[in-house]
């Protein structure tokens, strides 16, 4: 992973209201500037919060398609009985 795209996550966090995520960010920003890491171990907890950021993000991309796809399957069986068309 050679871009992690920092600020996308970091803006995606914000507009999704992942506090504890951005909490997480915070806690390595302030490990780094408080103690000596090394760039290893530094990139390994970038990596592994980028990781639950995606995953947050491919939970909550799956959770909106799931509800448009009973909004319309519920509009659907509403205009259905509306016209008298149901099966």
């Amino acid at each position: 992973m050679n871009d992690f795209n920092i600020t996308s996550r970091l803006n995606a966090c914000h507009d999704n209201r992942f506090d504890e995520l951005l909490s997480n960010f915070d806690g390595i920003m302030l490990s780094i500037i408080e103690n000596e890491v090394p760039q290893y171990h530094f990139k390994a907890e970038l990596i592994h919060w980028c990781y639950h950021v995606d995953i947050k993000l491919n939970k909550l991309r799956q959770d909106r398609e799931e509800f448009k796809q009973l909004a319309v399957d519920n509009l659907l069986i509403k205009s259905n009985e509306v016209f008298g068309t149901e099966a």
